[in-house]
């Protein structure tokens, strides 16, 4: 009867040789994930850019609208709302179907216009909403986009038309609570 005794020993004197016998292909294997590396982010990525608008309730904002009567707007009620508008598909479609040239050149051909523009805006604007006990941090609209559109541009558009949307909405309550005294 021969009794094989099993050892739990690494040699590492075997690795060493090893590793050393094989360098070469170590290297070139080191080598080749570099330049699959270097020609993925160099040639096949698209890089992507963010452009961002800060904005936040200015103090005694609403004071005009306020003095009127049947009137009473906080300058925070007024950031959550414009902001909801902001976040809102359907502004987005309002802008596109009031500005279509500004959008039209970055949208996906091979869809139709609405999942084209849908897909726009659910992929690259999000509005930064702060936590319901801090009403007073500014707030954050942000597009992200590819080298081909004009991203500040773009993002500075729909903002001033959704503010400008946001005024003559805020107007017309206030015409419409004084005209009802």
């Amino acid at each position: 009867m021969s009794v094989h005794e099993q050892s739990d020993e690494i040699d590492l004197r075997d690795i060493a040789i090893a590793l050393y016998e094989g360098w070469k292909w170590i290297a070139a294997s080191i080598v080749t994930a570099v330049v699959i590396g270097l020609l993925y982010v160099y040639a096949i990525v698209t890089p992507h850019y963010s452009t961002e608008i800060s904005y936040t309730s200015s103090p005694g904002g609403m004071n005009v609208i306020n003095s009127m009567p049947g009137t009473s707007y906080t300058e925070a009620q007024a950031v959550e709302e414009f902001s909801q508008r902001l976040s809102s598909y359907e502004n987005f479609r309002a802008f596109y179907d009031e500005n279509p040239d500004a959008i039209t050149p970055y949208l996906n051909p091979d869809v139709d216009v609405d999942t084209a523009l849908r897909d726009f805006f659910f992929e690259n604007i999000s509005v930064s909403m702060p936590s319901e006990r801090d009403d007073t941090s500014p707030r954050e609209i942000s597009l992200s986009y590819t080298s081909q559109v004009a991203g500040a541009d773009l993002l500075n558009s729909y903002f001033k038309w959704s503010e400008s949307e946001y005024i003559d909405v805020l107007i017309g309550r206030s015409h419409r609570a004084v005209g009802s005294i």
